[in-house]
């Protein structure tokens, strides 16, 4: 039961440094976002993809290891809780996973927050070009106003903002 008890809490620390080595490259790429680094955004996300498959594997791995170790065979492949397992390993070993899943939880909750802002930094900086280009495909081109192929008045060159008086 040690043995296994000692399985589990490595695997719960791989998935740990897994999930801070995820929090840095969100941080990077929420400087890449802020400095509009196209290239390293395509980087990242192939390190965010790389990432989330090492931990689905760890995940795959503890569900694995509770499958061959527990008493009762009907462990959940979609989800488990750390109540079943803490009831399985020696008191020592379950103290210290409910510290490193404490600590789980708050490196989820932090890269919760960081996927929040940086999906909103996307959406802001796709609104400020979309703007953009319609500011730059609609100049030159006045607004009708006074009927069919009538305007305010003629334009000597082509212009970036109009605005009627």
């Amino acid at each position: 039961m040690k043995a296994f008890g000692l399985t589990i809490e490595t695997q719960f620390h791989e998935k740990i440094l897994l999930y801070r080595d995820l929090l840095d490259v969100l941080e990077q790429e929420k400087k890449s976002i802020t400095e509009i680094d196209i290239e390293s955004l395509w980087e990242i996300s192939e390190k965010k993809q790389r990432i989330a498959s090492k931990i689905e594997n760890i995940r795959k791995k503890i569900v694995h290891t509770l499958k061959d170790s527990s008493p009762s065979p009907d462990v959940d492949e979609d989800r488990f809780e750390l109540s079943r397992i803490m009831s399985v390993v020696p008191s020592e070993i379950a103290e210290r996973l409910k510290k490193a899943h404490v600590t789980l939880v708050s490196l989820k909750n932090n890269i919760q927050v960081l996927l929040s802002e940086n999906k909103r930094f996307v959406g802001e900086y796709l609104n400020v070009l979309d703007e953009l280009i319609g500011i730059i495909t609609d100049s030159g081109k006045p607004n009708q106003v006074y009927g069919k192929d009538r305007y305010a008045g003629r334009l000597a060159a082509p212009m970036f903002l109009h605005r009627e008086v």
